[in-house]
């Protein structure tokens, strides 16, 4: 048999075999294991004037509150898009709550962003391209959300559209956002 409340020690052998009851906030959980995962995803299109200043699409965040204060927060990132133009498009990752914070998202460059390409030669609204990246973080404390979102900008003056080409509303992509939180 076992005795034992559960969030307190329980004790009992050879095998303890618990399959209802919720964990205390006390539970540490194994490196490496998942605690929780937040996803928000956009199916529909936005369109956005980007230039050199930094724009968001409204909606297009994760919110969460960590659980564990000092836990690994991985937020990935995908997106599919068309522009008008021939430029350089990119974003970069901000997190609000309990503090501010640009994570960082490229290896070198002036401003580390991810970065689609530049499309020379093409007929530019009729082109839809993705990118992606994937950045870390570090849970802040364990009570107050943190919104992850993706900064666009881009080299010139163009019109930005998530999930869709220039041309028509043909084709819609899919963005996503993942947000997973990771026991140390």
């Amino acid at each position: 048999g076992m005795t034992g409340v559960l969030g307190s020690a329980v004790t009992g052998s050879p095998n303890l075999n618990l399959t209802t009851g919720t964990l205390g906030s006390g539970v540490t959980f194994p490196a490496g294991h998942v605690i929780q995962l937040k996803e928000t995803i956009v199916n529909t299109h936005s369109t956005l004037s980007l230039s050199s200043s930094e724009q968001v699409i409204t909606g297009f965040n994760v919110s969460i509150t960590p659980r564990v204060s000092g836990s690994k927060i991985f937020v990935d990132i995908k997106v599919m898009f068309g522009v008008d133009t021939a430029t350089g498009t990119g974003f970069i990752v901000k997190r609000t709550g309990p503090s501010n914070a640009t994570l960082q998202v490229g290896s070198g460059g002036t401003n580390n962003w991810a970065v689609a390409s530049y499309f020379p030669g093409l007929d530019y609204s009729s082109v839809m391209v993705s990118m992606g990246a994937v950045v870390t973080d570090t849970a802040q404390d364990a009570s107050t959300a943190h919104v992850y979102s993706p900064h666009f900008i881009s080299n010139n003056a163009c019109s930005f559209r998530l999930n869709g080409r220039q041309l028509n509303t043909l084709w819609c992509g899919t963005s996503s956002i993942t947000v997973m939180e990771v026991a140390q």
